[in-house]
């Protein structure tokens, strides 16, 4: 018998056609990542309000007076823009001495164009305290990619929580570089030790 005529599918799906191109396991491929895309949206979004509102709480019991305005800061013309309209956060609880798993996404909207990527982690401060976390504690896996247009990837934010800085709301960046240079905000909430 040859190949071509050797086409099961799983799940007992019916034969491809000859001559189909596999329109099918690219159309399930397809669906595949838009549920797993969905699915991390969905998650992130639950995590930053769950996060806001333990922030809120702990600011509240912390201090009931409303905090004194920052003054504004300039970013030097080397640092690169970040985009406000999302960020990385940590959905499974952080504490000190603990390993860090963040796992997120990143999206090429181009209809025509490869994006070459690079990623790195810019340190951490805790901002209610001003602890740093050091940088090279943290990383992100894979470090370089390719997504092909219209197409994401998943990735994975890297590291350890020092067993001696104090719980706090942990915020830092991680920077992508390649066709352009975005850095993306990463907020990590560490709690006491239960």
């Amino acid at each position: 018998m040859a190949a071509s005529e050797d086409r099961h599918q799983p799940n007992g799906a019916p034969p491809t056609p000859p001559g189909s191109g596999g329109t099918g396991s690219q159309m399930e491929s397809l669906v595949a990542k838009l549920l797993q895309l969905a699915d991390a949206g969905v998650g992130l979004g639950i995590n930053m309000i769950s996060l806001i509102n333990t922030y809120a709480q702990r600011q509240m019991a912390a201090d009931p007076q409303p905090p004194a305005q920052a003054p504004p800061q300039t970013a030097s013309p080397k640092e690169p823009e970040a985009d406000r309209g999302y960020c990385i956060v940590n959905r499974v609880p952080l504490h000190p001495g603990s390993a860090v798993s963040v796992p997120f996404s990143i999206n090429n909207e181009q209809t025509d164009a490869i994006r070459h990527l690079r990623l790195s982690v810019l340190g951490f401060t805790g901002t209610t305290y001003g602890s740093a976390l050091p940088q090279a504690d943290f990383s992100v896996d894979p470090k370089e990619r390719e997504i092909g247009p219209m197409d994401f990837d998943r990735f994975v934010l890297l590291g350890t929580i020092p067993g001696d800085v104090p719980p706090d709301l942990y915020s830092g960046w991680v920077l992508v570089e390649g066709d352009e240079e975005v850095r993306i905000p990463v907020m990590l909430m560490v709690s006491p030790p239960s």
